[in-house]
């Protein structure tokens, strides 16, 4: 009777060991997809920050090229806002 007892407990430990691997594993895998797709997220915010920063910078760059050209020919902002009218 003591060998039977002794084989019931070694199959219902053996049984929850391997349901808490599996327990301890899924959990795991949950956090490892978590942090990839959060990682993808933040690469993909940096890039489109970055991007935007980089018209920002071209923009910034074509107004003062613009401003400045302005100011050495003489043109007035009225005719400036005609251009830019009539461009369109």
């Amino acid at each position: 009777m003591e060998a039977v007892a002794a084989s019931v407990i070694a199959v219902l430990g053996t049984l929850l060991g391997s349901g808490l691997t599996y327990l301890f594993q899924r959990q795991t895998m949950n956090r490892s997809e978590q942090f990839t797709r959060n990682e993808r997220l933040r690469q993909e915010r940096i890039a489109a920050y970055s991007a935007f920063a980089g018209a920002l910078a071209n923009y910034r760059r074509g107004q003062m090229d613009l401003g400045s050209r302005d100011m050495s020919t003489g043109r007035s902002a009225a005719w400036l806002n005609s251009a830019v009218r009539n461009s369109d």
